[in-house]
C-alpha cells in the first residue's frame, strides 16, 4: 500500500516551503512516512528540523498511531516549525 497517497503535503501543511535548495524533498518525505507506518516504532526523534519538511511524515504517523512520541531537536527551530507545533492538533 502507498501511504503517500492518503497524505497530502500540500492540502495539509500549505506554509512550509522547501526552496531553499537545502532540504529533503517530498519524494523522500513520503519515503520517511511509508516507513513509519511500515514500521513499529514507539518513539522517534528527528534531529536537524531544518523547515519542517520532513517533520510533517513524524507528525501524520502519530496521527495515524503508528508512532507515539515525536523528539525534535535543533540549535534553533524555524517559525515554520513552532506553527506546525502551534496549528498541529496531537
Amino acid at each position: 500500500m502507498i501511504y503517500s497517497e492518503i497524505y497530502s503535503f500540500e492540502d495539509l501543511y500549505p506554509q512550509i516551503s522547501n526552496d531553499d535548495g537545502w532540504g529533503i524533498d517530498i519524494r523522500h518525505v513520503y519515503i520517511l512516512y511509508n516507513i513509519l507506518l511500515s514500521c513499529s516504532f514507539k518513539r522517534v526523534l528527528e534531529i536537524g528540523t531544518h523547515n519542517g519538511f520532513s517533520t510533517t511524515a513524524f507528525i501524520e504517523a502519530v496521527k495515524r498511531n503508528a508512532i507515539d512520541e515525536i523528539h525534535l531537536c535543533d540549535i534553533r527551530f524555524s517559525e515554520q516549525i513552532k506553527n506546525i507545533a502551534l496549528y498541529t492538533q496531537i
